[in-house]
């Protein structure tokens, strides 16, 4: 969901001098136009939290924040990484795998080879014996690291800011890194800064700082909140890209394990003949 909508609302609001904002509220929470505009997003999303914001600032503040709105273009600045929903595939998939191929390892191949081994009146080899133990552990600690990681691939879908995602970056998101967690909600407070006070002390101070040098926040923040969000996808594609490293891991050690615990036996079995 864009904010499409959101922007559209502001514009319509400062072309209609005299309405009263609750108007403008009541037709951005409405489906009128969402053909052409998109539906409104949740309550309580983030646009719908702004919108809020408005309502009950002073008018003249109102008309100032509405004039920044209506001129930038939050879906343009604030894109999401272009690979970001494949690699979350990629994510689930390898999860799917991982889980499914220790299980039938652990439950079926591995069992069938203990019991073939005995009745030939040969000892499976200590390896594959401790992989046989180990197994219902491995399968337990393989879907917590699935779970991990498709809950931390969720919690980074949450925290970049988008109209209909939450005010916050959501209940997963202590799953993230601290300076992804900072750096989304910097983006957040930027996105929000003509409506609601930044609150963030640093990011309160820089944006001081630079208004002493006679730049003005309203405008300097397209340009802000591009390198912003760039600094935030870049951070998200590497956390990203170490999700998937780490389970292609979990997946190729899984995968060398079991094969040794395996083919072991059988070498074993070879030679003696």
């Amino acid at each position: 969901m864009g904010w499409e909508r959101f922007h559209a609302s502001c514009r319509r609001h400062l072309r209609l001098p005299g309405e009263d904002f609750a108007a403008t509220l009541e037709y951005f929470r409405s489906y009128r136009d969402s053909a052409l505009l998109g539906p409104p997003p949740r309550r309580n999303s983030l646009a719908d939290s702004l919108m809020q914001a408005l309502a009950h600032m002073p008018v003249e503040a109102r008309e100032i924040a509405l004039q920044r709105y209506a001129t930038v273009d939050l879906d343009d600045l604030l894109k999401p990484p272009p690979g970001l929903a494949r690699v979350s595939l990629y994510l689930l998939l390898l999860s799917a795998m991982l889980i499914l191929m220790v299980s039938i390892f652990s439950l079926f191949v591995l069992p069938s080879l203990q019991s073939f081994y005995v009745a030939s009146g040969h000892v499976l080899p200590e390896f594959s014996q401790q992989v046989m133990r180990w197994a219902p552990l491995l399968a337990v600690g393989v879907s917590l690291l699935a779970v991990y990681v498709l809950a931390s691939a969720q919690a980074l879908r949450g925290l970049l800011p988008s109209a209909g995602s939450s005010v916050a970056a959501g209940r997963l998101a202590w799953l993230l890194p601290s300076a992804l967690r900072a750096q989304g909600a910097r983006v957040r407070a930027l996105v929000a800064s003509p409506a609601l006070a930044v609150d963030d002390p640093a990011l309160k101070h820089e944006l001081a700082a630079m208004e002493s040098e006679g730049l003005l926040l309203s405008e300097e923040l397209p340009a802000i909140l591009r390198l912003q969000s760039q600094g935030l996808q870049r951070l998200a594609e590497s956390f990203s890209v170490g999700l998937l490293l780490l389970l292609s891991l979990a997946v190729v050690t899984s995968i060398a394990t079991f094969l040794i615990a395996i083919y072991l036996p059988i070498f074993r079995m070879g030679s003696s003949l």
